[in-house]
């Protein structure tokens, strides 16, 4: 695995012309998922890719260099060596339900906005979106499994504390997780489905049920 700054293997979409897996991160990427694909015989199904859900408290659009999400993921599928029998992609929704945490908790507190956020600004609209562009013909057919959730009482990614992560906070993000954003996807694109909820070790990133 090529050598680099923390997160800079995988998320480093500065391809060269002659890209290797060993100078792309989209194309090491999807060799990683090529290799267990053809030699794990006892796996029913392989998540292709486990994407995060842009930067703590906004959903943002981009990856940490600025590379659009969808310039990201063109790579990544090129080098996919079933692309158009892949079905199932993992994501990380918790940037989407920090931000929907601090947008809840600035109109309980009089501070305005919009109050939830707009379907179209998730990172699960966005990506749903690019997949659809990626494979327009069988996208009804693509599955995005939101394999890690959570919601946010004190801290947040990073363990940074915000005053709008709260106990009250932490429930409405879990509500709208399941309510709201699993549903706001654009219309014929990849179904979001199967959340899941691995356990932490810290009681301030849960889903307080």
């Amino acid at each position: 695995m090529p050598s680099g700054p923390r997160g800079d293997t995988f998320d480093n979409p500065a391809c060269p012309n002659k890209a290797t897996v060993a100078n792309c991160g989209p194309e090491l990427a999807a060799g990683m998922y090529n290799y267990v694909r053809q030699h794990c015989a006892a796996c029913a199904q392989v998540i292709v890719g486990d994407f995060g859900s842009g930067a703590s408290a906004h959903p943002g659009q981009t990856f940490s260099r600025g590379q659009k999400l969808g310039d990201y993921l063109r790579v990544y599928y090129r080098n996919l060596h079933d692309a158009k029998d892949v079905t199932v992609w993992g994501l990380h929704p918790y940037g989407d339900v920090e931000y929907a945490q601090k947008l809840w908790w600035e109109r309980r507190h009089g501070k305005g906005g919009p109050g939830v956020p707009a379907p179209s600004g998730t990172r699960v609209y966005s990506f749903a979106a690019a997949l659809k562009q990626l494979n327009p013909r069988n996208s009804t057919k693509i599955h995005i499994w939101l394999d890690e959730i959570s919601s946010f009482n004190g801290t947040g990614q990073g363990n940074h504390h915000y005053r709008y992560f709260t106990r009250a906070s932490q429930a409405y993000g879990a509500q709208w997780l399941f309510d709201t954003l699993v549903r706001d996807v654009p219309a014929h694109s990849p179904v979001v489905t199967n959340p899941l909820y691995p356990a932490r070790s810290s009681p301030n990133w849960r889903l307080p049920y």
